[in-house]
């Protein structure tokens, strides 16, 4: 599912090179279109969604972006990062409650995805990093969506 997600996402233009240095409203409606589409994908393949949210990384200030979640025991879980025009490469890394790295997504894409089947419910932190910026971009929109089953 993963590999079809991510097929699905850099097939509708995610990377498609672009010159602008400021976040646009069709760069934000792009990376949306996306979250829709990858909403589906889950929802066709079982998973249910739990969460989603956007927001704007500026290269050299909000380098990185980090929320909580609480995940519940029997779960399978898929998280997708999915960068707009400006990233290159987007990173998601997962951390349990102690702090100890539980998945990182490690493939050189915009967009980022790791699963997860907690054993008990417990907090934790999903950062997303963007690796790569595209040569030019100062800012770039994302959206995160998890999913579960």
């Amino acid at each position: 599912m993963a590999r079809y997600i991510k097929t699905l996402l850099i097939g509708a233009g995610l990377m498609a090179p672009a010159s602008l240095m400021a976040v646009t409203s069709d760069q934000v409606a792009d990376v949306l279109s996306l979250l829709i589409a990858t909403v589906a994908t889950m929802e066709d393949n079982g998973f249910r969604t739990a969460h989603m949210e956007a927001d704007n990384l500026i290269k050299g200030q909000h380098t990185s972006y980090s929320f909580t979640r609480t995940l519940y025991g029997g779960n399978t879980y898929v998280i997708t990062a999915i960068g707009g025009e400006g990233i290159e490469d987007l990173d998601i890394y997962l951390y349990d409650s102690g702090g100890n790295l539980v998945a990182k997504d490690s493939e050189v894409s915009a967009v980022a995805m790791v699963s997860v089947e907690p054993k008990r419910e417990s907090t934790y932190t999903i950062k997303v990093v963007p690796y790569k910026w595209t040569s030019g971009y100062a800012d770039a929109f994302f959206a995160v969506v998890i999913g579960f089953k």
